[in-house]
């Protein structure tokens, strides 16, 4: 969900007038899955763009590769599954990996402070 989607109508408005005063030359950019939540006055002030949403496989694949590079042990199942939480938000499949990757770390901290250290011979 985009910051845009949390926006009251009110707050949208205000950011229309905003606009409105702007420059001519300025560029407002904003995304949204949810389109029916952006107010009229609103949307009436931006160009549509529509990209096609990511399919899963795509994002599998994408989803190994990072896997791979950052070595975490994650299992072609475990990797759909986390893809198709996500909905198609490839932000937050990166946030999801990188999770995995900051509790694989943490354990492995772990593991190495409980190992007790080998005594030379």
């Amino acid at each position: 969900m985009s910051e845009l989607d949390l926006l009251t109508t009110q707050n949208q408005m205000t950011l229309s007038g905003f606009m409105d005063r702007a420059p001519s030359s300025t560029l407002f950019m904003a995304t949204t899955n949810v389109l029916v939540k952006i107010h009229g006055s609103l949307k009436s002030r931006l160009s549509q763009v529509c990209f096609d949403h990511p399919n899963t496989a795509r994002m599998e694949k994408f989803a190994k590769k990072i896997a791979l590079l950052e070595g975490l042990p994650l299992t072609d199942d475990q990797i759909k599954s986390i893809c198709v939480s996500v909905n198609g938000c490839f932000r937050e499949l990166l946030i999801v990996l990188e999770r995995h990757a900051n509790n694989q770390r943490s354990q492995s901290s772990v593991q190495q402070n409980i190992t007790p250290p080998t005594k030379p011979a």
